[in-house]
């Protein structure tokens, strides 16, 4: 069996365009690795508090050594990356407004 037919786009696509479940008869999934992301896309944005709550209980349930372990991968990730971490702070930061302040002393409102 070379093809499979996605049941959500409806066409037919080689096997390699589906992921592999062994639960089904043919061992691949139903709909194809396009529309399946499609999918997993809509459901998180759709469900995004119960996906936070599920991905939060999952880090709690960590054993120490694998938090410590992950903690030291990314530490070790940020150093080997400093161009894209500062690049993301860029992006996160708000840039301050400056406002003007009257000052009676003045006639005129001084810059912050």
């Amino acid at each position: 069996m070379l093809d499979k037919r996605c049941y959500s786009c409806k066409l037919t696509k080689l096997v390699t365009e589906f992921y592999k479940n062994k639960s089904t008869s043919d061992g691949y999934q139903g709909s194809c690795k396009t529309c399946k992301s499609t999918e997993v896309t809509a459901f998180k944005a759709a469900n995004r508090e119960t996906v936070r709550q599920g991905q939060r209980r999952a880090y709690l349930e960590l054993s120490p050594e694998k938090k410590a372990a992950r903690l030291s991968k990314q530490k070790l990730w940020r150093a080997n990356n400093q161009d894209k971490v500062i690049a993301n702070r860029k992006k996160c930061v708000k840039p301050q407004v400056i406002k003007p302040v009257f000052n009676p002393l003045l006639s005129m409102p001084v810059m912050r």
